[in-house]
This record gives structure tokens, sequence and C-alpha cells, in this order.
């Protein structure tokens, strides 16, 4: 029998953890960080203040990603031969004018 009792590949709850729940280590660790980010949030804007303009750039360029969701490509495919003279001129007006 195992250390607690259990035969190999049983323990005392046949079902297991629910899907999505963390184990004991990962809630407790997750909580600790949030404790110590909660206490540093609060000097963060200080703490810009005194980073060169690059440091800072990368700082909250690297935060971004936690606040706003992430772009992502879209693929445009357009039948430029099926269009009329008309309709591609406007396109590259649009595009002269969008690099302005």
């Amino acid at each position: 029998m195992g250390e607690k009792g259990f035969k190999k590949g049983q323990s005392g709850n046949p079902n297991g953890r629910k899907p999505g729940k963390p184990n004991m280590i990962t809630y407790d660790m997750r909580e600790a960080l949030r404790t110590i980010l909660e206490a540093e949030i609060k000097t963060l804007p200080e703490l810009l203040k005194q980073m060169n303009p690059e440091k800072r750039a990368d700082v909250l360029a690297k935060l971004l990603q936690y606040v706003a969701p992430k772009m992502q490509n879209v693929e445009m495919q357009t039948e430029f031969d099926k269009m009329t003279d008309e309709q591609l001129d406007m396109i590259i007006e649009r595009l002269k004018n969008n690099q302005a």
C-alpha cells in the first residue's frame, strides 16, 4: 500500500480533482504572488518615473498584455483581377493617404 494507505493508482477521491481546480501548491503560490503584487503595484508609478524612457516603454509593453487583448493578424483576400479600374484607383488613393 502507498504512504496514505491507498493502493498505487488509487486515492480517497475516485473522481479526482475537478477540472480547472489548481492543486494546493499552485493555489498557495498564486496567493503569495497576489499578495506581493498588490503591495508592489502601489509603487509602480514612482518606479516608472525613475526609469529611462526605453526601459519604461519595455516594462509598459510587457504589462499591456494583461490589460488589453492581444491583436491578431487578419488575412484579407481580394480578387484584384475582378475589380474595375475605378475601384483599383480608389484603393491606391486610400493607401497613399494612409502613408502620409
